[in-house]
């Protein structure tokens, strides 16, 4: 999950000169005076640059957006690993219930922060977005690492589903 937050490709957009990528939360390469610029300072100074205000307006909010749940879907995976460990220690630390309601907060979270980031974002992984004069965002590898980590979270949960169960048999 932390490979997502580091990064520093999540969006790609324009060509030639004009072109940049970006992470979650500023530009990583790109013009010279636009390295390692957050989309928060962007958004405010867009009017002195040829790129729409609403591109980087989207990227500040919509990388806030999955900031705010993907730390929530840590500290539940968190305290859920906890309790495997726990388990398997066989000492007490929570209820038993909340076995299935942790894993099911993160994994939420962590599946509502990439859904707001792609919405609010309208990033695509099969986009156009060589003209720099446009909207359009192109996805990249922040949000692939993602997906792969949703896939990866689902089995994990639904394998400790089934064993956690199998252990009272």
């Amino acid at each position: 999950m932390l490979g997502a937050f580091g990064s520093n490709r999540w969006v790609r957009h324009g060509d030639g000169d004009n072109k940049w990528t970006g992470g979650l939360l500023r530009i990583t390469t790109g013009p010279k005076d636009w390295e390692d610029v957050e989309y928060i300072d962007m958004a405010e100074s867009c009017d002195l640059i040829d790129v729409p205000c609403e591109v980087f307006s989207s990227l500040k909010s919509g990388g806030a957006a999955f900031c705010f749940f993907e730390v929530i879907a840590y500290i539940s995976t968190i305290i859920w690993m906890t309790k495997i460990t726990f388990i398997i220690l066989q000492r007490p630390f929570l209820d038993n219930i909340i076995v299935y309601i942790w894993p099911g907060v993160g994994l939420g979270c962590h599946i509502l922060g990439e859904i707001i980031w792609s919405g609010v974002t309208k990033a695509k992984f099969d986009g156009n977005c060589k003209n720099y004069k446009e909207k359009e965002l192109c996805s990249t590898e922040g949000p692939a690492v993602v997906l792969t980590v949703t896939c990866l979270y689902i089995v994990a949960f639904a394998l400790f589903i089934v064993f956690y169960i199998k252990r009272f048999e």
